[in-house]
């Protein structure tokens, strides 16, 4: 939560987070350009990767058939661990990080 809310905001001063310029050199300082990209990276690389689950493919399609005895195909076979306590500390950050900068982009609400 502290990298991806708080950190930002300490990063960058008062007058930079709430000002919005008309430069693209300026956007770029301004905090409301660089959170809205950290909570669509929180929302959808994450889930991704894990919905890809790239080395369990690869383990059930290359490894598992080429394995030499029932055993080893089997341990191939079994999915990726699931932490329920993972997921809920995914969902708790991009919740802490929508609530923390909500009173200068209400359209983070949407976005989840």
């Amino acid at each position: 939560c502290f990298n991806s809310g708080v950190a930002l905001l300490l990063i960058n001063g008062f007058i930079e987070t709430i000002s919005v310029m008309e430069t693209n050199q300026d956007k770029k300082k301004s905090l409301i350009y660089s959170v809205y990209p950290v909570i669509c990276a929180e929302l959808f690389t994450i889930p991704t990767i894990k919905l890809l689950d790239i080395m369990g493919n690869i383990r059930k399609h290359i490894l598992a058939p080429r394995a030499r005895d029932q055993e080893e195909m089997n341990s191939y076979m079994s999915g990726a661990k699931f932490e329920l306590a993972e997921r809920y500390t995914d969902a708790t950050k991009i919740l802490f990080v929508a609530l923390f900068y909500s009173t200068i982009m209400p359209e983070l609400f949407t976005i989840p």
